[in-house]
């Protein structure tokens, strides 16, 4: 059996440091394209107020 001194020792901590990383990488990607249909949707309803497009279009 492995001796642990530290924690950074324990696989299970390196494993779970590993994982949130990851799942860090991958929330960055989602919370930017979040931002772009944001913008995508108020870009719309310009469109829509200046009728550039029409309310089915918009839908």
């Amino acid at each position: 059996m492995a001796t642990i001194n530290r924690f950074e020792d324990i696989i299970g901590w390196q494993k779970e440091r590993a994982l949130c990383k990851l799942i860090n990488a991958h929330t960055q990607n989602i919370l930017f394209a979040k931002g772009s249909a944001g913008e995508i949707r108020s870009q719309l309803y310009r469109f829509l107020d200046y009728e550039s497009i029409t309310k089915d279009k918009f839908q």
